[in-house]
């Protein structure tokens, strides 16, 4: 056989021997990985599996066996505070013919524990007992930060009692505010008329029957606040232990405008004050009426002039009533505060008087070409207008804008 010809016959052997051993080395590959996240899989069912079983005291086929027994698996505690601790003893006893063993399982939520009393507060979570004997199974829980009528949380306790491998035990009842103020942080009295200056709110406790008013303070001279304890009927009416109603009265000599104070309320069911603000407006010699296109919050006193071009700018405008009884110079605006800073007032005479009634136009101008400007809820700006009236009574409005 010629020597080329051998030499070809070698070179397409190991071709096809490379070929060949290659392709399966890819597959072997690939085939090894695939049994690499099978035996894998298989380790986390088996450990998984392995876990279970520990928390799982194992049953005994034959005989003889313990018999789990609890008078009851559920412990209503009635009510408690928010943010508050708690903790029950459950008792376990063993009324069968060989030891008991019991495991104490995961809770529902982070916020309950348990585990078997050792000794005072200590706690493991595995226990042994011989027949007759009993184990104590300490739960602790924390309420949360908020009402919860229906709390209920627990956990499993798992035995090797075979009809009866799995007790749930839980803690159960109503999670409620030491107290509740009526109405709430707010106590919005609108106008200040005369005769029409008082609110009634209440300050009442669901949990506590002794709720006591310590003080009450304000740092306004304008507001009065006093107390009596509730009727019978009043605290039937709000489903309280105890409480007090309280009578909330604003001076009829209050600035024009809107008016806000702030009252602390300290009681014997709170560590820290309980807060109310106070508001309420009263319209005096200068009422303000907004014209076509402007619109005012009247409870807030808040001019809404929304979203618009700070290259075009905005302008609004009011109907300004006046009584300039005692004034011997034409009303006028005598300063100016705004925020934003480019905000102009300007003030001119409409019609002819009735008596000493006046009114004028004004008009709030945001200039054209001004910079970009936002003020919110959380923001607001300001507008307040100083006046020569002999009252002292200003204009004075909060702003909500945003030019972009």
């Amino acid at each position: 056989m010629p020597k080329s010809l051998i030499m070809a016959c070698l070179a397409a052997i190991l071709l096809a021997l490379f070929m060949t051993s290659s392709e399966p080395k890819e597959q072997d590959y690939a085939t090894r990985l695939q049994q690499l996240d099978t035996k894998k899989n298989e380790a986390l069912v088996i450990a998984k599996e392995t876990k279970a079983t520990t928390q799982r005291p194992a049953v005994s086929e034959t005989g003889p066996h313990p018999t789990a027994s609890v008078k009851n698996t559920t412990f209503l505690f009635g009510t408690m505070a928010v943010s508050t601790k708690n903790s029950h003893r459950f008792v376990l006893a063993n009324t069968g013919e060989a030891v008991l063993k019991m495991q104490a399982g995961d809770t529902t939520c982070k916020c309950t524990t348990f585990g078997f009393v050792v000794e005072g507060e200590e706690t493991q979570l595995y226990t042994e007992i011989a027949p007759g004997e009993e184990a104590v199974l300490l739960v602790n829980w924390k309420s949360g930060d908020s009402p919860d009528r229906a709390f209920r949380h627990g956990g499993a306790v798992y035995t090797n009692d075979p009809d009866n491998t799995e007790i749930r035990l839980s803690v159960e009842g109503a999670v409620v505010a030491a107290y509740e103020l009526l109405p709430q942080s707010l106590w919005e009295l609108g106008e200040i008329e005369e005769g029409k200056n008082t609110l009634e709110a209440a300050l009442g406790s669901k949990l506590y029957d002794d709720l006591k008013i310590v003080e009450i303070s304000c740092d306004s001279e304008f507001v009065q606040v006093t107390h009596v304890p509730m009727t019978v009927e009043k605290l039937i009416q709000g489903r309280f232990a105890s409480g007090h109603v309280l009578t909330v009265s604003v001076s009829e000599e209050i600035p024009a405008g809107i008016f806000e104070a702030d009252v602390r309320i300290f009681s014997s069911v709170s560590e820290e004050p309980i807060f109310a603000t106070v508001r309420a407006r009263r319209t005096g010699a200068i009422q303000l009426l907004p014209q076509r296109g402007t619109r005012v919050n009247k409870d807030t006193m808040t001019l809404e002039m929304g979203a618009f071009s700070a290259a075009e700018g905005k302008k609004v405008e009011f109907l300004v009533i006046v009584d300039e009884q005692g004034m011997e110079e034409p009303f006028a605006i005598t300063a100016q505060k705004t925020d934003p800073p480019f905000l102009k007032a300007a003030l001119e005479p409409v019609g002819e008087p009735s008596g000493t009634v006046h009114r004028y136009r004004l008009v709030l101008d945001c200039p054209a070409g001004r910079p970009n400007a936002q003020r919110t809820v959380t923001s607001p700006g300001r507008i307040e207008l100083s006046t020569n009236h002999p009252s002292g009574d200003s204009i004075s409005l909060q702003l909500h804008m945003y030019s972009h």
